[in-house]
């Protein structure tokens, strides 16, 4: 049982389904229709870069050796790509943010001739660009299929990028004593663990001061307020009692599982 569980969370099956969750809340929280194949989308996609980043990492010549292995591989990722195109509703607004989460993903794990360094080992970006990631395809795609502007999307978007960013920062809290071993730096490295919790409590309130914002002009729904700050309340409880002694399921099943939260509670 202990292995299987282990497998759930080791190979990110349950951080799809809270991908899941979160993006299909984001239509709830509009009053709208829930685009479950769009929702689907994210998750698979979600899915595979967590489970294949690795790809990333690769020199050219191990990376084709890495297709090779498996040759069906590039053709089931361009069908999910495509798949995930033909979901969009405002193309002048959404394909250009789709492009710049790619990106962002593309120089997240690795450096290109635009970046001398993967930007994950810069301790500022790696949660910043996490939470823009997660904020274009959970938040303002979703937003802009509820018929919001531009401008609100992005607004609110801002909220789910800080929730987010706040999460990354908690898992990096658990993993300081492996990242000392490592080139990487991170906040809680740099700044010690109690700073960085300070940090992610600003974060979360920054999200419900959003939220409560977008509820207060009508964008988001009053229930969905309520059920936001309970996941925000409960999510800061977890950061506040993180740890590098706490089990690796702590950080895999209850932190990554806050992003469910809000679609769970809804429903209850």
């Amino acid at each position: 049982m202990n292995q299987l569980f282990n497998h759930y969370l080791r190979q990110y099956y349950h951080l799809a389904i809270c991908t899941f969750c979160i993006t299909a809340f984001t239509y709830k929280s509009a009053a709208i229709d829930v685009h479950w194949v769009y929702v689907t989308w994210v998750a698979v996609v979600s899915y595979i870069l967590y489970n294949f980043h690795y790809l990333f990492l690769c020199e050219k010549k191990q990376f084709y050796i890495e297709w090779k292995k498996n040759y069906l591989f590039p053709v089931k990722l361009l069908v999910i790509i495509y798949i995930g195109f033909l979901q969009l509703k405002n193309i002048d607004s959404e394909i250009p943010a789709l492009l710049i989460s790619f990106f962002l993903s593309i120089i997240y794990f690795r450096k290109t001739i635009l970046n001398s360094h993967a930007l994950r080992q810069n301790y500022l970006l790696k949660p910043l660009i996490i939470g823009v990631v997660f904020a274009i395809l959970t938040a303002y795609i979703p937003y802009l299929h509820a018929g919001y502007t531009v401008s609100e999307s992005l607004f609110l978007s801002v909220a789910r990028c800080t929730f987010i960013a706040a999460l990354s920062l908690t898992f990096d809290i658990g993993d300081i004593l492996e990242d000392t071993e490592t080139p990487t730096i991170t906040l809680p490295q740099k700044v010690g663990i109690r700073t960085t919790k300070w940090v992610t409590t600003i974060l979360l309130l920054i999200s419900g001061l959003i939220e409560a914002y977008g509820a207060w002009i009508f964008l988001i729904e009053f229930p969905a307020l309520i059920v936001l700050f309970f996941t925000y309340f409960f999510a800061w409880v977890l950061i506040i009692k993180s740890g590098s002694s706490r089990p690796n399921w702590y950080y895999l099943f209850l932190v990554d599982g806050t992003m469910a939260m809000p679609l769970l509670f809804s429903l209850i």
